[in-house]
């Protein structure tokens, strides 16, 4: 699968960027060709959209991004679709936990803080905008129509500025539940990872790099965890996942498939009879 971050970190000829440490900034129109793409991230995403349309998706929920609309897109995998005959001119913000984590405890030496914060189920959430996060937004686009590169300090307070301003508004209590989240994990736990993108066809190098983790380290946290490899655990979980599909929705075998995260129908469908003794195609036709 493309990783976003690294993709956009090495072309910066398309993807004009300013960086804080290993966080970006960029502003770009969005080159995606194909209707759509399987993208993840193992770094936070905040996408505000200065025109045109997107679709991000994830699980069986969309999110449409039109003008000065924004999402937060946390670590894990999506897929996104391309609107025909639209392009999508974008601010993007990429931090990791550790950034996360400093901006949250900021904001909590200036902010009370609810009691009841949940983590949302989604990977995917809706910032709400209000004006003084639509200012902070086109105020750092104004650094990339200028001829020299601000510095790290500058754009470091400008990007803490703009996420207390989203932390601050009462209508964004799904972002401060993430964040609350985030500032309490030492290390995301391999079940917040496997749990929320077992349906993507992720690489266990992918998993590991979501997870924040070396191969071996996450081989191991897994077992301890699962009691299993997680070539099995995938198989399972993904299967069930079919199944369910299946026995849920309209959706035609190969888009069941894809969705469960297979990228081949046949070697599917002989996965499936092999766990449930049918086959998906019988399964569709029993219901």
């Amino acid at each position: 699968m493309l990783n976003v971050y690294d993709l956009k970190l090495s072309h910066p000829d398309v993807f004009k960027q300013f960086s804080v440490g290993e966080n970006l900034i960029v502003h770009y129109k969005c080159p995606q060709a194909e209707k759509l793409v399987e993208l993840y991230n193992h770094f936070n995403a905040i996408y505000f959209t200065l025109s045109g349309k997107k679709s991000l998706n994830y699980r069986a929920k969309s999110w449409h991004l039109t003008d000065d609309e924004a999402l937060l897109v946390t670590r894990g995998a999506y897929t996104q679709e391309l609107f025909e005959n639209m392009d999508w001119e974008v601010l993007a913000f990429h931090f990791n936990d550790d950034f996360l984590k400093k901006i949250y405890r900021e904001y909590l030496l200036n902010f009370k803080v609810e009691s009841d914060l949940t983590l949302p189920d989604d990977q995917i959430l809706t910032i709400q905008i209000n004006p003084i996060i639509k200012s902070s937004f086109y105020s750092l686009l104004s650094y990339f129509q200028g001829n020299e590169a601000p510095s790290e300090y500058l754009l470091e307070l400008k990007i803490t500025e703009l996420l207390i301003n989203i932390l601050a508004d009462p209508q964004n209590k799904a972002i401060r539940a993430y964040f609350n989240f985030v500032d309490g994990q030492h290390k995301r736990p391999i079940r917040h990872i496997m749990e929320r993108n077992f349906m993507y066809h992720l690489s266990l190098p992918e998993f590991a790099k979501l997870a924040q983790r070396s191969i071996t380290a996450f081989k191991n946290d897994f077992k301890k965890y699962y009691k299993t490899t997680p070539g099995k655990w995938l198989m399972e979980k993904r299967l069930t996942y079919a199944k369910h599909l299946l026995e849920t929705s309209d959706k035609n075998v190969t888009e069941i498939a894809f969705d469960s995260g297979f990228q081949n129908v046949s070697h599917f469908s002989k996965s499936f009879k092999k766990a449930f003794a049918i086959s998906p195609s019988q399964l569709r036709k029993k219901d």
